[in-house]
C-alpha cells in the first residue's frame, strides 16, 4: 500500500485502501503525514464541517505547512482523516469519524486555497477525495520535491522543510542548499534545451540540402517545402535510469496501444523500440501521424516530426504534443516517480513556402507562414490532471504562432486516451 500511496494514480484509491494502511499502522515518515481532521485553534470544527461553506484558514495554513515542507525535502503525502497513535513516530490507528462532507468539493476547495498561499507556485501538488457512498471521506494530498524550492506560506512566506517526521521551519544553512540545487538543475535544463536547439537546426539542415531520410525506405524527403517540429520534455531532475535499453525488454504488458493516431506504442507493449547509448527510440520514418521518438536515461524525451507538405493543419501537431504529453506520463508511471515535473522546449523549422489551413478543416483558405524558425514553451507538463489545459494554452500558441484563428480545438476525450494508454 505504501508504494501505492505515492506512485499509483491518486483517483484510483479507494477507502479500502486508506483502511488497509489503518490495517498495517503505517508510520508517519520522511514522506507520509496523518491528519485526524480539518485543524482549528479553538476546539470547535472547521467551518468546513459545520456547512460546508469555506474551508478556515487555520486549516488551510496548517496543511500548507506541510506541503511546502515536502515540496521543500523529498515529496510526499498527506491524508487528512486518519487517527494517530501517541507513538512516536505516530502510526495510522483509524480513519477518524465522523468523515469530511461532500469530500469531492472540500479537496477543490482546499487546492484552490493552498495555490493561493503557497509562493511560488508548486508545479507538482494533486488533492483528491477518497469517497464513501454518502459522498463524504477522506482527503490525500501528493506533492512532489520541487524543482522551484524553497517555497513558503503566507505574506511574508514562512518555509518548513520536513525532517523525519515533522515540519520543521527553514534554516540558512537549509536555503542555501536548495538555491544551489535549483541553479544547478535550472542550469542542467537550460543546456539540455540549448542541445535540443542545435539537434533541431541540424536536421532542418539536412533536409534543406537534401540529405534526410526517410528512415524506413532510405529514400531522400521532399525538400520543396514543408514544417519540422522538434520537441524536447526535460524532466526537473536527471532520472538516471540505469540499463534503459534492457529494462525497456522486459515481459510486454497486454494493453491496447493508446487510441490517437499520432502516437507511438509505448516501449513496454512493443518491440520495435530500437537500443542506442543509454537511450531507446521508435522511428516512424519522418511521416505526419507518426513522429520519430527517442527516450533518454536521464529523462529527455524527444519528439520529432517533418512533414513534406505544401500545407497542412494545427491539428497535425496538436496531436503530437499529446503525444509528448503521454510519453512523459507513460515514463514518471513506468519508473515509480508521479513527482518529477517535465519542461517542455519546441522548434519550428520551415522549408520552402507552405501554407497553414485556416477554415473549418478544408484547405480552401490558406496562410503563409512569415517566419524561417519559430520556437513554443517552456512548458511545466505537470500532474496529468493538468494535461487538457496545458494542452489548449500550447494549442493556441500554435495557432497563434501560425498566423490562425483557432476555429476550434483539436476534439479529445482525455479520460477516455488516458484510458486507452493504461493510466
Amino acid at each position: 500500500m505504501a508504494s501505492d500511496l505515492f506512485a499509483s494514480p491518486l483517483d484510483r484509491l479507494s477507502l479500502s485502501d486508506i483502511q488497509h494502511l489503518v490495517d498495517r499502522q503505517m508510520e508517519e515518515g520522511p514522506r507520509l503525514e496523518f491528519k485526524r481532521a480539518l485543524a482549528t485553534n479553538d476546539g470547535h470544527p472547521d467551518r468546513w464541517m459545520r456547512d460546508q461553506s469555506s474551508i478556515g484558514n487555520v486549516a488551510r495554513d496548517d496543511i500548507a505547512k506541510e506541503v511546502v515542507a515536502f515540496a521543500n525535502a523529498y515529496g510526499g503525502v498527506i491524508i487528512i482523516g486518519v487517527d494517530e497513535t501517541d507513538d512516536n513516530p505516530k502510526r495510522a490507528r483509524s480513519i477518524f469519524e465522523p468523515h469530511i462532507p461532500q469530500i469531492s468539493n472540500c479537496a477543490e476547495r482546499i487546492e484552490q486555497a493552498l495555490r493561493s498561499v503557497i509562493d511560488p507556485p508548486l508545479p507538482m501538488l494533486e488533492v483528491r477525495g477518497i469517497e464513501s457512498v454518502d459522498g463524504s471521506g477522506v482527503i490525500i494530498l501528493r506533492v512532489g520535491s520541487s524543482p522551484s524550492a524553497p517555497h513558503g506560506v503566507g505574506r511574508p512566506p514562512n518555509a518548513y522543510v520536513r525532517r523525519g517526521s515533522n515540519s520543521e521551519p527553514l534554516t540558512m544553512r537549509d536555503m542555501q542548499s536548495m538555491f544551489y540545487e535549483r541553479r544547478t538543475r535550472l542550469e542542467r535544463i537550460s543546456q539540455v534545451a540549448r542541445d535540443q536547439s542545435v539537434r533541431a537546426d541540424a536536421i532542418a539542415n539536412d533536409w534543406r540540402q537534401g540529405f534526410l531520410m526517410h528512415q524506413d525506405s532510405n529514400q531522400v524527403i521532399d525538400n520543396s517545402s514543408g514544417l519540422a517540429l522538434h520537441l524536447s520534455l526535460i524532466s526537473s531532475e536527471e532520472l538516471g535510469i540505469d540499463n534503459l535499453p534492457d529494462l525497456t525488454k522486459a515481459k510486454r504488458l497486454k494493453s491496447p496501444a493508446p487510441d490517437l493516431n499520432s502516437i507511438v506504442e509505448f516501449p513496454s507493449w512493443t518491440n520495435l523500440w530500437k537500443r542506442g547509448y543509454r537511450s531507446i527510440s521508435h522511428s516512424a520514418g519522418y511521416s505526419r501521424n507518426l513522429s520519430n521518438v527517442e527516450i533518454r536515461a536521464d529523462g529527455v524525451i524527444t519528439v520529432s516530426s517533418v512533414n513534406a507538405d505544401n500545407r497542412f493543419h494545427p491539428d497535425w501537431y496538436s496531436k503530437i504534443i499529446v503525444q509528448a504529453l503521454l510519453l512523459a506520463e507513460w515514463l514518471r508511471r513506468w519508473r515509480g516517480r508521479p513527482d518529477v515535473e517535465f519542461i517542455l522546449h519546441g522548434k519550428f523549422e520551415k522549408v520552402g513556402n507552405p501554407a497553414v489551413l485556416s477554415h473549418n478543416g478544408s484547405f480552401e483558405t490558406l496562410i503563409s507562414i512569415p517566419w524561417q524558425s519559430a520556437s513554443i514553451g517552456p512548458y511545466s507538463i505537470a500532474s496529468r490532471a493538468e494535461f487538457p489545459s496545458t494542452h489548449d494554452v500550447i494549442e493556441r500558441e500554435l495557432w497563434n504562432l501560425f498566423g490562425a484563428d483557432r476555429d476550434r480545438g483539436l476534439v479529445l476525450n482525455w479520460n477516455e486516451l488516458f484510458e486507452s494508454a493504461g493510466f
